[in-house]
């Protein structure tokens, strides 16, 4: 015999579909620490009785479709996959650090580059200072006077030119992108088209990594053929990275203090469900339906604060921000993650520990549609990737 192997010797890798359903090369392969590109199957059973006291008189094969459950350490190249697959759109967007401001930038207007008469257009502000502006005509030059086309507002905006911020928004469809998933191992080499993200969990603990667990479905696996290559120019997030801020409004989270947290859950739930056709054991299309952002923190209990979000009914906008200051990438930035929730409302506060030990508390969250923001959750991933996802 000699394909037994060890779990270590499986690959997983993923490739984004143009059309759904249609293969594509893997782009990305994940170092995971658990999980399973596997079949799924459903069988029809006849029943019928022959006179005998037996059970079963037949069954089928009628579904076949795959599951793969991806768990690993976050990273800032092939994370970004990750998002796009649980958010579905993503917009490449250069990250200006505004000096000599006069005015205040407004999101949505179109800016100038007085130098280069690039534009684009604000996405994203960060306090009065930071601007995500995706690019719409010409190349702009980092240091140059940006003008808004709307507020008039001008400042310098400087950049750095070999980086880019990929800003994540959840796309209000039901058909969100799907991807080619790949398992290679000792037995063979096999890949399942039109995979769509059912879950994505991110988890972060003191003293460890940006954890992930991802759920994807997609159609039955074929058999082919792959070459797995793992990029070594990924960056990971630790714990010691982090920070947790609330603010009563989306708007107000730059300036908040951070909260000391110590754990943090966050899950994204898409529901997402396969339709079957006649004609096919395999299913015919798959789609993602109501969209869920649960979690749950842990913290020293020192005050009221936290237990109070519930008590008070409150709603409190929420960021995650984590910048790897421990790595350089393009010319002297840091690979940064944010993840917004503009309007959370919180659940299940809890004490815990013994007489002899630190008294703890744990509050859940559950992400909620903001009104005013037009939006529940969105997410920038800071890396070197020019182009989208």
């Amino acid at each position: 015999m000699s394909n037994e192997h060890i779990g270590r010797l499986e690959k997983v890798g993923l490739g984004k579909e143009s059309v759904a359903g249609t293969a594509v090369a893997a782009t990305h392969w994940i170092p995971k620490t658990d999980g399973a590109f596997s079949p799924k199957t459903e069988k029809a059973k006849d029943v019928s009785a022959y006179g005998t006291i037996d059970e079963l008189r037949d069954s089928q094969t009628v579904k076949q479709m795959t599951e793969t459950e991806i768990k690993g350490v976050f990273r800032d190249l092939y994370g970004g996959n990750l998002l796009m697959a649980a958010l579905g759109q993503d917009t490449v967007c250069i990250k200006f650090t505004i000096s000599g401001l006069s005015g205040s930038f407004t999101v949505g207007e179109t800016v100038t580059g007085g130098t280069s008469a690039a534009t684009g257009v604000v996405r994203r502000k960060e306090g009065t200072t930071i601007l995500y502006v995706s690019v719409a005509t010409g190349t702009f030059t980092s240091g140059e006077t940006l003008t808004g086309g709307t507020s008039s507002a001008t400042g310098a905006g400087a950049y750095d030119t070999l980086l880019r911020s990929h800003y994540f928004q959840r796309l209000n469809s039901n058909n969100h992108p799907s991807y080619t998933l790949y398992g290679v191992d000792d037995v063979g080499t096999f890949r399942s088209v039109y995979s769509l993200l059912d879950t994505l969990e991110l988890e972060l603990a003191t003293g460890g990594f940006l954890n992930f667990t991802s759920k994807f479905m997609g159609k039955k696996e074929e058999s082919t053929s792959a070459t797995p290559a793992f990029s070594t120019e990924e960056n990971h997030f630790l714990a010691v990275h982090a920070n947790v801020y609330f603010a009563t409004a989306l708007s107000g989270l730059a300036a908040a203090s951070a909260t000391k947290i110590s754990t943090l859950k966050m899950t994204i739930q898409k529901n997402v469900e396969e339709y079957m056709a006649f004609g096919s054991v395999d299913v015919d299309s798959i789609h993602n339906k109501q969209f869920k952002v649960v979690g749950e923190m842990t913290a020293l209990f020192t005050s009221t604060t936290l237990k109070d979000f519930e008590l008070t009914s409150a709603k409190r906008a929420m960021r995650l921000k984590l910048v790897n200051t421990g790595a350089t990438i393009g010319s002297a930035s840091n690979p940064e993650l944010i993840i917004d929730l503009a309007q959370v409302s919180f659940e299940n506060w809890a004490k815990q520990g013994g007489n002899d030990d630190l008294i703890m508390q744990t509050l859940g969250f559950e992400a909620e549609f903001s009104v005013d923001d037009s939006e529940s959750i969105i997410a920038l991933l800071h890396n070197t990737k020019t182009t989208t996802y």
